[in-house]
């Protein structure tokens, strides 16, 4: 799972984002690397249980965020220049 975080963030267009939004965050092992690229890093995920986790493991982010959302139904205020759809959109 490691390469495919490293290989997510290095498709990336732009070395920095200044407010990102990562929809389906799970328990933040992504959202923990992102958080080095953005300002500002909204992480949701529909699921309390992990969300906790990732509250957890990213405690020492102050630039982290994290909401219990589920998408499309809610949407975050706000801009984003970066919208960040990992684990969650499969065919």
């Amino acid at each position: 799972m490691r390469d495919k975080y490293a290989i997510t963030l290095a498709a990336l267009p732009q070395s920095r984002y200044v407010s990102a939004l990562e929809i389906g965050c799970a328990i933040g092992v992504l959202t923990e690397e992102l958080a080095s690229r953005c300002d500002r890093l909204l992480a949701i995920d529909a699921a309390r249980t992990p969300l906790k986790e990732a509250r957890r493991r990213c405690a020492e982010l102050s630039t982290v965020r994290f909401e219990q959302m589920f998408v499309p139904e809610q949407w975050p205020d706000g801009a984003f220049d970066l919208i960040l759809l990992s684990e969650i959109v499969y065919i």
